[in-house]
């Protein structure tokens, strides 16, 4: 379960979750976990506008699956 440091938010239907997005207000590995569980659950991928780069889903060996344009 994400800590007070982790505000999420979005929207969701009953075909699953639409948007999503993080307010992060202390250590990024919170979002990297919540990332991971969703992604997991429901297929989430997360898309860093500024970065230029998705995280596509989390590998075998636990690092991030990562696309760059």
């Amino acid at each position: 379960m994400p800590s007070p440091e982790l505000l999420q938010y979005g929207l969701a239907d009953d075909r699953g979750i639409m948007a999503l997005g993080a307010l992060l207000y202390g250590d990024d590995v919170q979002l990297s976990q919540a990332f991971a569980m969703l992604h997991s659950a429901e297929g989430l991928i997360l898309v860093d506008w500024r970065g230029q780069l998705a995280l596509c889903g989390v590998n075998s060996d636990g690092s991030f699956a990562i696309w760059n344009p």
